[in-house]
């Protein structure tokens, strides 16, 4: 995590906050040219022609000719987009990172100056702030401006607030600036920085709940233009007696590319935060939860051989079906998905009286001048809900005289929260630095508080979305397999009647285009990768775990399998 001295260089040169933002990324985007191209540039370029030859010469119907020249081109400009693109992405994405991590950097070092310590004492102390990612990096950068090159703080922090992609950061910086160098006592200055930082952080996080919101909403209403246009793609032969198997199956990579698309906008603009903790420490849950994901994987693979190999995907009542017969197989999924959004209900519960635990045992140390372990002994017989077990067990190890900061690990890890790791690491760690246990844990329940308050309306929006993503895949699934449906009645409609072929070739544009069964799994597959996709992006927006994607997916599967036999049923005895 060090600075080069070339690095370092920039840092000093006066006017890099004037140069335009393209050229500032491409000047700290810290790309190395021969891995750049070794790494990606070639391996993207070698990949995207291998995919061309491969598509020419396996499906030359559909991808040759005027297709494929379109293909080659949107494909050449995305390409060439990205490379020239890549320095400004990765720019934007450390301001993201610093941005999300300001206001816990903020709330650590608030509870660290609670103690008596040097304004370049709580540079030291930053430094090993590692955990903060590319905050840190920028804390680091001040540091060897400090230490290698003899610059004063305030100088430094105008050099980094200067060169750094956050603005927010920047100002900082600029008002710690300030604040050195007219004496101010860092505790004071922390202290008021606390509420600025959290009123900006809540701005972004407003602007991002927006955005998420807005972004829903235009996912939906992409989903369903491309879902109709293939409703539209797939009875044009009927329509206009052309053959429309090419305009078809592109229609289904477009859909799916533009479902991608949207995944990664989510990705993009969604607050980088997490319900779970991420220790490296084992617990029972994290263990159960391995457990259940691995049995229900098993159960799957069996469930699969039996169906698929054994029986044909022949099923009792509903005959050959490739859509029932997945969804059978992968149902045990919801198991583990269902037992991880249980464990996620119980962890935020846990999150909802972390903030009052730690205020009391803040408060009875401070006031009774008893040591910590007293404290936690005397709230034993206080009720914190679902937190209560995890308080007896942090006594229990405190009591032991096992390491403080490894106890206070195990607890934030049984939690299971990761806000309780985080805030709990930070009160031990300013304990063990001098500070004042009242004050530090007024500064940690008083920024949890808040923080809990802006997840509260991510947790809604989540919730929101997972059920407009469940409507809108019945929505989906009901006009996908109705155009199944509807094709053999027209086909069967045109045959029967003994309809001149001069008007409409049916043998050759219906049967040749379009086979029914195939028609029908293909409908099935752009089913899963919605369901996928959407069960994803909710596991996004509620910051929670990855198994926990499972139960909306099995739950959307089993409406696309259903629909594919229920749709057609519906729409061949409604037109006789």
């Amino acid at each position: 995590m060090g600075c080069s001295s070339l690095q370092v260089s920039k840092l000093i040169w006066e006017g890099i906050d004037l140069k335009p933002v393209w050229i500032r990324s491409l000047l700290d985007s810290e790309i190395d040219p021969a891995k750049y191209i070794l790494r990606m540039a070639l391996p993207t370029i070698l990949g995207s022609a291998l995919c061309f030859v491969l598509m020419i010469v396996l499906l030359p119907g559909i991808f040759g000719g005027p297709n494929l020249i379109v293909l080659f081109s949107i494909s050449l400009a995305v390409i060439i987009s990205i490379f020239i693109l890549l320095p400004f992405i990765k720019w934007q994405n450390r301001r993201k990172s610093i941005e999300q991590e300001m206001h816990l950097f903020i709330t650590r070092v608030g509870v660290l100056t609670t103690s008596d310590i040097s304004r370049k004492g709580i540079f030291d102390i930053m430094l090993e702030m590692k955990e903060y990612g590319e905050l840190a990096k920028e804390i680091n950068k001040i540091y060897v401006l400090l230490d290698k090159w003899g610059l004063s703080i305030g100088d430094a922090c105008r050099r980094i607030a200067k060169s750094t992609p956050s603005i927010i950061f920047g100002d900082f910086l600029e008002r710690l600036a300030y604040a050195v160098e007219s004496g101010e006592e860092p505790k004071d200055f922390f202290a008021s920085e606390q509420e600025i930082i959290l009123e900006q952080y809540k701005v972004l996080y407003a602007q991002a709940a927006d955005t998420i919101a807005m972004a829903g909403e235009i996912f939906i209403a992409i989903s369903m233009v491309m879902t109709f246009l293939i409703l539209i793609v797939a009875l044009l032969p009927f329509i206009l007696g052309i053959n429309t198997s090419a305009m078809f199956y592109l229609s289904a990579l477009l859909f799916i590319a533009v479902e991608c698309m949207m995944l990664y906008v989510f990705v993009a603009y969604v607050p980088r935060e997490r319900v779970w903790e991420d220790t490296d420490i084992r617990t029972k849950v994290s263990q159960k939860l391995d457990l259940y994901f691995v049995s229900s994987l098993g159960a799957c693979v069996i469930l699969g051989i039996i169906i698929f190999v054994f029986m044909g995907h022949t099923l009792p009542l509903v005959g050959k079906s490739f859509p029932i017969s997945t969804a059978i197989t992968l149902t045990p999924l919801i198991v583990t998905g269902y037992y991880t959004r249980n464990m996620e209900e119980a962890i935020i519960r846990r999150d909802n009286n972390f903030a009052a635990f730690i205020r009391s045992l803040g408060s009875t140390t401070e006031t009774s001048s008893i040591a910590p372990v007293q404290a936690l002994k005397r709230l034993l017989n206080h009720d914190f809900g679902p937190l209560t077990q995890n308080v007896k067990a942090l006594y229990d190890r405190v009591n032991l005289r096992i390491d403080p900061v490894l106890s206070w690990k195990y607890f934030g890890a049984e939690t299971g929260s990761d806000l309780i790791t985080k805030f709990s690491g930070m009160f031990v760690r300013g304990l063990e630095a001098g500070g004042k246990p009242g004050q530090a844990s007024n500064i940690i329940s008083f920024n949890f508080t808040k923080l809990l308050g802006l997840r509260q309306r991510r947790y809604t929006i989540a919730s929101s979305l997972s059920g407009l993503f469940i409507g809108i895949a019945i929505v989906i699934s009901i006009v996908m397999f109705m155009a199944s449906g509807l094709m053999e009645v027209l086909d069967t409609l045109v045959t029967s009647s003994g309809a001149d072929k001069s008007y409409i070739e049916v043998d050759v544009l219906f049967s040749q285009a379009y086979n029914i069964d195939l028609f029908i799994n293909l409908m099935f597959i752009l089913v899963i990768v919605h369901a996928g996709i959407t069960a994803l992006i909710h596991i996004i927006v509620a910051a929670g775990h990855k198994y926990g994607a499972f139960l909306n997916f099995v739950i959307m599967i089993w409406i696309g399998a259903v629909m594919s036999k229920l749709a057609p049923w519906v729409i061949k005895s409604l037109l006789g």
